[in-house]
């Protein structure tokens, strides 16, 4: 037997008897409530108004609800009888007045007629804000236990809160509805015209729950049949005062008086008439209920006292096995933090060697360029044969061209530490992007004259106005123009134009070369560190692999983005780098 019983099932099924008891109190004390009517000590005194109303109306139109038992309901001969009726009968005794009784199986039909003065009076209703803004209410004549009715095989409901986010079923215009409504606003109501078929929703599944009368539920429960249905908890206004209402205060007042004047020993007497009988067959099914919960409990609390025992040694084992498992997970932590800290230490080591390396470089290169541009310039004025002159030049070109793609890595190892560092960065500023982009292609335009290429730029926006580093902006465009250049066959054409992208607030600069493309290979590692994809620059210039690592870098760090993808027409490539737009 697994674990037998949890602790929270055994809290749960004590609950359950709790709340039947009290539920039994409870309908013991509100019988005494009524009871405690102070008895007539004199015959009753009508003012001269009332009397002149009971002159002038001697037959009054009361609506009744026939599916109300056992208040308000119809004998198998069709009459409508009940406790509401026996009391009309008694104010007839006291006053002369007579009642015609309308009766419907729609009491919210009824109950708009009374709204609108059709009928007299309501001899069965339950005062609620909303109504007594149109209805007056006598005092209640009878008190009734509101209660959750659920399937049998429901999980378990001990009060209002269980049905949080639930589908609760009442009946349309009953005073149910409207305390839903206003003081429960997390329970989904679900509204049927009568309680009947409102009990049917429950006992087939399309509702968790009803709230109603005891009493009618109890009743419909054995009439319809519907076996699968209990009685859950009760409710917080679970007694409830049964009134008569009336758009006529002097009617009320009279009836009023009339309730005051009867005796308790005749409100128990009717009580037990229509009421009693229908309890008592309550009673016996709650007894027996209570029965055999309780030999249920007294089984199960052994069997949870006995798994809870070994639920108690099966704890302690886990908790060593976690105390362990802690020690060791602190242990394994502070390795891992020493070897971080450890490769932390060599990543800055390696970086400071490089900055300085890097630095240390830049001079002699720089030197060796510059030196190499003079001796070709010399060479030019020195009388030498001609084909020596030629091939010293060739040298001379060779080694400025290394010099040249020396210092480019150097440059690009510099900006790769700075902003690795976070050094280096100079205060940002808002820019017009138009401005730096036209000024990038102004420079790269030598470039693409030398391998014949069409160079064009076209701006589609009106002010636009970026926000960072104006010497990282350029940096990025002129990498990305260049590029574009430099990968793109002599004669071909780069296309670079400026957007704005409206749902992103994105200015979009696109560069679009007429090159070899890229593969799918190239795409997936294109802006990665020393990564150079399957195609050649066309002019035989130089390339480090740096140049879009540093781009992608530079670009997220001002809150923008930059990819790369073919062509439609597979005849080039498209390079996009989206900036923030600042207006």
């Amino acid at each position: 037997m697994r674990n037998f019983i949890s602790n929270k099932h055994l809290l749960c099924l004590l609950f359950i008897l709790t709340l039947t008891f009290l539920r039994a109190f409870g309908q013991e004390d509100s019988v005494d409530a009524l009871t405690e009517v102070a008895s007539p000590t004199a015959p009753i005194v009508f003012s001269k108004e009332e009397l002149n109303w009971i002159k002038d109306h001697p037959l009054v139109t009361v609506g009744a609800d026939n599916q109300f038992p056992p208040f308000e309901y119809k004998n198998s001969g069709g009459r409508v009888v009940g406790l509401s009726i026996a009391y009309l009968d008694l104010i007839t005794e006291e006053t002369g007045l007579r009642f015609q009784v309308k009766d419907s199986d729609h009491w919210q039909d009824l109950m708009q007629e009374a709204y609108k003065g059709k009928l007299d009076l309501m001899s069965g209703a339950i005062p609620t804000p909303q109504r007594q803004e149109k209805l007056h209410f006598s005092q209640p004549y009878a008190v009734f236990p509101t209660v959750i009715a659920t399937r049998d095989d429901a999980h378990f409901v001990g009060s209002m809160s269980n049905l949080t986010g639930k589908k609760v079923a009442v009946v349309q215009g009953f005073f149910e509805e409207d305390i839903l409504r206003n003081d429960y606003p997390n329970v989904r109501l679900a509204i049927y015209p009568t309680r009947r078929e409102a009990l049917y929703a429950v006992a087939h599944g399309d509702a968790f729950a009803y709230i109603g009368n005891l009493a009618i539920i109890s009743y419909l429960i054995r009439s319809e049949k519907f076996d699968n249905l209990q009685i859950a908890a009760p409710t917080p206004f679970s007694h409830v005062g049964l009134c008569m209402a009336s758009t006529d205060p002097v009617l009320i007042g009279i009836i009023d008086k009339v309730f005051n004047n009867i005796a308790p020993e005749k409100r128990n007497a009717l009580e037990q008439e229509w009421v009693a009988v229908l309890n008592h067959k309550v009673e016996y099914m709650v007894l027996g209920k209570i029965g055999a919960a309780m030999l249920l409990v007294i089984g199960l609390a052994s069997a949870w006292i006995f798994s809870l025992k070994v639920q108690i040694r099966k704890r302690r084992k886990i908790e060593e096995q976690i105390i362990l498992a802690k020690a060791q997970a602190e242990r394994a932590k502070a390795q891992a933090e020493f070897a971080k800290a450890r490769a932390e230490a060599a990543n800055a080591r390696k970086s400071e060697f490089l900055g300085i390396a890097a630095h240390d470089l830049k001079n002699p290169l720089g030197s060796i360029r510059g030196l190499s541009e003079l001796l070709i310039e010399d060479l030019d004025n020195i009388p030498t044969a001609e084909n020596m002159r030629h091939g010293s030049v060739k040298t001379l070109e060779t080694i400025r061209n290394a010099a040249d793609h020396m210092l480019e890595l150097v440059k690009e190892l510099l900006d790769v530490e700075a902003l690795e560092s976070g050094t280096g960065q100079s205060e940002s500023e808002y820019i017009s992007l138009h401005t730096i982009l036209e000024s990038v292609v102004n420079f790269n335009r030598h470039d693409a004259t030398k391998k014949k290429i069409t160079l064009k730029y076209k701006n589609s926006v009106r002010n636009p106005i970026t926000h960072g580093d104006a010497r990282r902006i350029r940096e990025i465009l002129d990498n990305l123009v260049n590029n574009a250049i430099k990968y793109t066959d002599l004669g071909g054409e780069v296309q670079v134009s400026l957007d704005f992208v409206d749902q992103d607030n994105m200015l979009r600069v696109t560069v679009q070369d007429s090159g070899p493309g890229l593969s799918e290979d190239d795409l997936k590692k294109l802006f990665g560190r020393f990564s150079r994809g399957s195609a050649r620059p066309t002019g035989g210039e130089s390339s480090t692999g740096l140049g879009l690592s540093i781009v992608k870098m530079m670009i997220e760090d001002l809150g923008g983005n930059t990819w790369a993808e073919n062509r439609l027409d597979r005849k080039g490539s498209l390079f996009y780098a989206d900036f923030p737009r600042y207006v």
